[in-house]
């Protein structure tokens, strides 16, 4: 593992391996609201995105590396994570590194090239686990020149397909700025 991505990659298994436990944006709270429906945020690392309906964005401090997480308002184990990095190689090496951190936990990651279940062509790393109602990790590289982001969700789902529905609009949103 190249020695920069080491602590992004730490922090983001670690999150996602211990159920993430990342700290609720108060709704009611002036200082950090929720955005609305297909109100558009731009974040560090040159990304804007929108939050999906029904989401909302977690806590200011968040490890290095990652520019946004969200969490579902109705169930707090469904997650959205976003890391930005300086090159489309960066993406993949996390992609595959946090695979590697979710296998370790008994998940069973299949890396997809070029898949088109969110709609446009990416590389997807989509894992599983055995545990009857343990939600789907999914890894989602988006490039952007000499840029690049990896989206982790961890959503319910018996099949990649099933991730579509909140990932696919999700990853169709990101723009970089």
């Amino acid at each position: 593992m190249h020695r920069f991505l080491r602590g992004p990659v730490v922090l983001l298994a670690a999150l996602t391996l211990a159920g993430c436990g990342l700290p609720r944006v108060a709704v009611s709270d002036a200082s950090s609201p929720s955005p609305g429906p297909e109100e558009r945020v731009t974040v560090d690392g040159g990304l804007s995105l929108v939050v999906p309906d029904g989401w909302e964005p977690v806590g200011d401090e968040l490890p290095d590396g990652v520019v946004f997480a969200a969490i579902a308002a109705d169930d707090e184990e469904q997650q959205l994570i976003v890391w930005a990095g300086d090159a489309e190689v960066g993406s993949e090496d996390t992609m595959l590194s946090v695979a590697v951190g979710i296998a370790r936990q008994g998940g069973v990651c299949e890396r997809l090239h070029d898949d088109t279940t969110f709609g446009a062509p990416r590389p997807v790393v989509d894992c599983s686990f055995a545990t009857p109602g343990a939600p789907r990790k999914v890894l989602v590289g988006v490039a952007g020149g000499e840029r690049s982001a990896m989206v982790l969700a961890q959503l319910d789902g018996e099949d990649l397909a099933d991730t579509a529905a909140v990932l696919g609009p999700f990853l169709d949103a990101v723009a970089w700025t």
